[in-house]
């Protein structure tokens, strides 16, 4: 009878890659909707980067019901993210 080793080995390396390809195509799906909604060619990282920015967006209308300060943080936010879209390479 010959000997056999078991090795126990955390299945978290073959769980994350798994999870990091399934992240992956979902946003690859999201960039060629958005590509269709806007007729250019969107990156995945353009498509991070318009999400960031309709957050940003958003998060200011709601901010309005809030301190000055808050809105203040949204609308340097909304720049931010709308400087870094221009930088990406959008119209």
């Amino acid at each position: 009878m010959k000997k056999q080793t078991i090795s126990i080995q955390p299945m978290q390396p073959s769980f994350i890659l798994g999870v990091k390809s399934l992240v992956i195509a979902k946003l690859e799906i999201y960039a060629k909707f958005l590509s269709s909604v806007l007729e250019q060619p969107v990156s995945v990282a353009n498509s991070i980067r318009i999400t960031n920015s309709c957050f940003a967006f958003i998060s200011l209308l709601i901010s309005a019901s809030f301190s000055i300060t808050v809105m203040l943080v949204c609308l340097l936010w909304l720049v931010t993210s709308l400087y870094s879209c221009k930088k990406g390479g959008l119209q």
